[in-house]
């Protein structure tokens, strides 16, 4: 056998900034080793010395000045003593003699910066890859940005938090595989204190399904003084507009604080968190830009709903936890065996390991809670509909084995009314909930006590893994394995830091956590949890420390993970990069762990965002209104322009009667004149038949499809709908217009003036069709031609007789009169199907900008769908979810780094699809959306004919070839329409599905149409001793309130006026006329006296009950226009019908 080569060292396939030194062994274990030759590149082979043990080393002599830069393989052999000669050994390697180059574009050097400069540029290696990129300001944190691996180029905010007015320095610096280092400074200067705003916030607004103990939490830009941030400039208030007492928790360097409610919020309800900007202040004294308009000071408030607190008759929870045995993975041979039917993950499994004493509850009602039996078992026979956090705290638990117990977990289900519902059957997607729709189990991780670390009060504190605590890594990734906590950062639930605390580390299955991962992270492989005893937060952040078990490359970002124990939901909580050496990855400065529980760290990708939002901020600002407008002129002017296709079969029936006419003209000339006999003229006139046919035809199609009502109805919907949105959005002044109100009322204005110029149009075309039809063409030619052509062949002569032909003068006058009657048709019709037909173009044009300038924004930043269905495609994977109440997709899907995507919502309201395309960002960043293009349905291919658009139904997920999905017996449309889910597979629950407390006392309820979305539906009830009520019941198993006002006396009875956006509610010391345009901050009017007991609202006027008297109030002026009595003692209801 030849000899064989081992490199000893360094690594083969590395990167050097010097010729390498390769040292290795060649071993031949019968004759022994007589020589190595070594080769680099393509050269000759050359010896290399030998030791007498077979060792050598060898150094290449490339140039260093950087034109012998790149690959190189050096290829060597060895020979015996009996002259066997091995095969080649290669060793390669890049050399990299030259450092990095970087350029930055902004900001340029010696300008002033101001709040929201980026710094962009361009980091590339010259002979390796970057491993790491970051930049400093005067000598501050070190700051890690995110780079293109195959551009360089890089973009990202910068760090002025901390900066004073002055000059300062930036420092970017650039490393390389091989060791290298570049710089570039840029000094800038800030000309003036940089504005105090809100960067971000949680929950984010218009979030659903909030749990009840949620604490919000409000990001600035720069550091706030604590002192100002009281209960009077940041608070919470419930949908009555009352305050909820709550703790302000400020983190150490003033960039955020959260609010700690004392009690669990309200369930079921709005939720508003406020900040009045005039008194929160920077240490320098500027003032918060609460309402982002530029200015300091303002008010800023942001609204979620919560999940209810409520149960439901019928509708309960059972569940069984359990634990994963000795090996720490759930569902194996020491957990878990097959029940009586053999066949594994069925309903009747058996489970060996039972956690007996877990106490559990519902967060909002935690004093109704059970504790696990002897089995594990636990039920409640009575739960809210809808979403639930249900915490199973495992600590409690009484037959933990020696030196571990279980931790507190916090699942996300949606109870389904009325009905049976069991842990895993009520969590995950919907594909997930039907595969485990019998499945009770939930298990706990397995933790050991000796995981807990003491916390210094004086030094931060770095807690690390064992063998125990981390048995599924290797011992160098546990080495990775980290957290740092800073001295006093352990917050309890009261806001303060806890005395003594103790955080421990340990990783867990992941089968643990995989249904509670955000949509599209499909791969999810590490994950650890944080158990901190009686801790809620870190302020500041932990810093956390992990392996690159992704392998992602040297100095990129990633996202990390963190679970709420609030929502039971994992999050997006920050970016954390991979050291210089690839091998861990470590949460950035800024951000980090800010409370215990689950987290982990998911492969290479992007979050997603919305398009930027149109500015400014403005609580009085409602997008629906505008989006209302803006789906109205969409549909209306693609009406229009599909119509441009109806009156080019118009305009081709009087091209064709013109030809006619024009061929008739020259036939008649020609006979007059002696040119052509009276044969070739009859002969003539029969070849124009195929012309007459052909005008006749595309008229009866033109006519049949009933166009001018069509169009009219077109019209009628942008008046109607225009008119409407366009008195609301000017109602709340141009302050609050943004870019998108703005744009709204300009393209309104616009496209009601083409409307204007269609309606006489049509006026026009109307009187055409009747004063001059094709009719009158048709009977003159038709009767001409039968005449000469019955003279020529006999037709019709009885016996010995023969038809009478046509004089010369008959004949050029039925010649004339066809030429008269097409002169009419041409005349009468001509110029106004030319003028819709340029009408339009200019609606073509008007729908243009309409998507590119209004639909894009608002499709997702302003939340315009509501309700509605998505799906993202990024290859081969489907991601599929619906947008809340609020129109918000909270959490918007992971993506893999710069992947094509395409991003759909579907708007089964207005049957509409809006569509992003584009390329996700690199690993680390977030992926701004493309702009939103919209379309409408109407009109595209429907393979079942079930009113669902194909399209819309491989958004939704449903079949296109079948009508009713799931087999439930309801059609996918009508589960769609009434608010179903038409996957579900199951019939609906009868009974009482949902169920909210409220103020006062339900006396009367009416049910309209939302505002300014169609599928939504919102209650108004009158309550009573306290006022009125406005509930969002489009959810109809999940009512949510929207708010709450007191009004004075007696409440009873509700009616409401949609198009002017106002509720009257009648009462015994009045009517009161309340604005609810905005319904979450209804407004009193005014109170219009007497003693009334009934009402109804219709055309702007309201008809109301005083005893036996009926009044009519003008509900704009308050103005009485009417009063009388009806006979009776008094009316004891009052009904609305139609238009009377």
């Amino acid at each position: 056998r030849a000899p064989q080569i081992v490199f000893l060292e360094p690594n083969n396939n590395g990167v050097f900034a010097a010729n390498p030194t390769i040292q290795g062994w060649a071993v031949d274990n019968l004759s022994g080793v007589a020589t190595v030759e070594a080769k680099v590149d393509g050269g000759a082979f050359s010896a290399v010395t030998l030791d007498s043990n077979g060792r050598f080393q060898f150094q290449p002599a490339l140039a260093v000045d950087g034109s012998a830069d790149g690959a190189h393989v050096i290829r060597f052999r060895a020979t015996d003593k009996l002259g066997l000669v091995s095969d080649e050994f290669e060793f390669t390697f890049n050399l990299d003699t030259v450092a990095p180059t970087i350029t930055v574009d902004s900001p340029a050097s010696g300008s002033a910066v101001v709040a929201g400069t980026r710094l962009q540029g361009t980091a590339q290696g010259t002979g390796s890859k970057l491993v790491a990129l970051n930049y400093r300001i005067d000598g501050g944190s070190t700051m890690p940005i995110s780079f293109n691996p195959a551009t360089g180029g890089f973009t990202r905010d910068l760090d002025l938090s901390h900066l004073g007015v002055g000059n300062h320095s930036l420092v970017v610096t650039a490393r390389d595989e091989a060791g290298f280092t570049a710089t570039q400074n840029v000094a800038f200067q800030i000309a003036a204190a940089l504005p105090l705003e809100i960067t971000s916030h949680t929950p984010p607004a218009g979030a659903s399904d909030v749990g009840v103990t949620f604490r919000p939490q409000v990001y600035f830009s720069r550091p706030v003084q604590a002192s100002t941030l009281t209960a009077n400039s940041f608070y919470m208030t419930d949908a009555a507009g009352v305050v909820l007492p709550s703790t302000i928790v400020v983190s150490p360097d003033g960039t955020f604080a959260w609010l700690f409610p004392q009690n669990a919020m309200p369930g079921g309800a709005t939720v508003a968190v406020h900040l009045k900007g005039d008194l929160i202040l920077t240490a320098d004294g500027v003032a918060l830009d609460a309402d982002g308009d530029g200015t300091a000071g303002g008010d800023y408030a942001y609204r979620f709903t919560t999940v209810s607190r409520t149960t439901v008759p019928g509708t309960s929870l059972a569940g069984l936890v359990v634990d994963p045995g000795d090996d720490l993975k759930p569902m194996t041979y020491d957990d878990t065996r097959s029940g009586p039917d053999g066949i594994p993950h069925t309903a009747d499994d058996l489970f060996l390991n039972p956690i007996v004493g877990a106490k559990v509850y519902i967060l909002g009602r935690e004093d109704e809670f059970v504790f696990t039996d002897s089995e594990g078992r636990f039920s409640f026979a009575s739960v809210p509909a809808g979403n639930i956090k249900l915490a199973i705290d495992g600590r409690t638990a009484t037959n933990a084995p020696d030196g571990t117990f279980w931790p507190e977990m916090v699942m996300d289900l949606d109870m389904e009314a009325g009905r049976a519902n069991t842990v895993m059957g009520t969590m995950g997607t919907q594909a997930e909930r039907e595969a485990n729709l019998d499945r009770p189990e939930v298990y706990l991780p397995r933790l050991k006590n000796a995981i807990l670390t003491p916390i210094s009060t004086d030094e931060p504190t770095v807690v690390t893994v064992n063998a125990e605590s981390a048995p599924n890594l290797t011992d160098e990734q546990r080495q990775y394995l980290k957290l740092e906590v800073q001295p006093g950062s352990v917050i309890g639930e009261d806001g303060l830091p806890i005395e003594n605390p103790q955080v421990g580390l340990s990783t867990v299955p992941p089968e643990l956590v995989r249904d509670m991962l955000p949509p599209g992270l499909l791969q999810h492989t590490f994950d650890i949890t944080i158990q901190a005893p009686g801790a809620v937060a870190f302020s500041p952040p932990a810093r956390l420390t992990f392996p690159n078990i992704f392998n992602a490359p040297a100095g990129s970002q990633v996202e990390f993970l963190s679970f709420d124990h609030t929502t039971g939901r994992l999050v997006f909580e920050g970016t954390a990069t991979v050291s210089e050496d690839g091998k861990s990855v470590t949460t950035d400065p800024g951000t980090g762990i800010t409370k215990p529980g689950w987290h982990g760290g998911p492969p290479p990708g992007t979050e997603t965002k919305p398009p930027k939002k149109p500015e400014p901020k403005c609580e009085a600002w409602n997008s629906d209104d505008t989006w209302a407008l803006a789906s109205a002129l969409t549909q209306a002017l693609k009406q229009l322009t599909n119509f441009r296709g109806i009156i080019k079969t118009g305009l081709d029936a009087v091209t064709a009667v013109a030809q006619l006419r024009s061929t008739v003209d020259q036939l008649q000339k020609d006979w007059k004149a002696g040119s052509l006999s009276r044969e070739g003229l009859i002969a003539g006139l029969q070849g124009l038949n195929a012309t007459k046919n052909f005008a006749k035809s595309a008229y009866e199609n033109f006519t049949a499809t009933n166009p001018l009502n069509k169009l009219g109805n077109s019209i009628a919907a942008i008046v109607k709908v225009a008119n409407t949105a366009l008195d609301r959005i000017a109602a709340r002044g141009p302050q609050c217009l943004g870019v998108g109100g703005s744009i709204a009322t300009n393209i309104a204005r616009e496209v009601l003036t083409l409307a204007d110029r269609m309606l006489g149009n049509i006026l026009d075309l109307e009187k055409s069709i009747r004063n001059a039809p094709l009719t009158a063409v048709c009977l003159v030619f038709e009767s001409l031609l039968n005449q000469v052509s019955n003279a020529q062949t006999g037709a019709g002569e009885g016996e010995g007789e023969g038809p009478t032909p046509l004089t010369d003068e008959e004949l050029d006058a039925a010649l004339q009169s066809i030429i008269d009657a097409s002169d009419d048709f041409i005349a009468g019709n001509q110029t106004v199907m030319e003028a819709i037909d340029s009408n339009t173009g200019d609606a073509n044009g008007e729908l243009d900008t309409l998507d590119e300038d209004l639909v894009s924004p608002l499709v997702v930043g302003d939340g315009a769908v509501k309700l509605g269905y998505w799906r993202v495609l990024v290859g081969t994977t489907e991601i599929r979810g619906r947008t809340n109440e609020s129109g918000i997709i909270n959490p918007l899907p992971f993506l893999p780094p710069e992947t094509p995507y395409r991003f759909e919502i579907y708007d089964f309201a207005h049957q509409v699809v809006s569509t992003s395309i584009g390329v996700s960002a690199v690993s680390g960043t977030d992926t701004e959306l493309a702009p939103f293009r919209s379309e409408t349905l109407i009109g595209e291919p429907d393979l079942d004919m079930d009113g669902l658009a194909d399209l819309a139904e491989r958004i939704v997920g449903t079949a296109i070839d079948r009508v009713d999905t799931d087999g439930d017996g309801i059609a996918d449309f009508a589960e769609l329409e009434q608010g179903l889910n038409p996957l579900g597979n199951r019939p609906f629950a009868t009974g009482v599905v949902g169920s909210l407390p409220l103020n006062g006392e339900a006396r009367e309820i009416v049910i309209e149409g939302g505002l300014a979305n169609d599928q939504s539906q919102t209650a108004y009830l009158a309550t009573g001793s306290f006022g009125l009520a406005i509930v969002d019941v489009s959810r109809f198993q999940q009512p949510l309130l929207i708010s709450e006002i007191d009004l004075p006396g007696s409440n009873v009875d509700v009616s409401v006026d949609s198009r002017l956006g106002i509720a009257v509610v009648a009462s015994d010391v009045g009517l009161h006329v309340v604005d609810v345009s905005m319904p979450s901050e209804p407004q009193l009017l005014q109170t219009l006296r007497g003693n009334f007991t009934h009402v109804e609202v219709m055309d702007g006027l309201a008809f109301a009950a005083v005893g036996g008297g009926l009044r009519v109030y003008d509900l704009l002026t308050g103005e009485r226009v009417l009063a009388g009595s009806v006979s009776g003692d008094s009316i004891v209801g009052m009904a609305r019908e139609g238009s009377r």
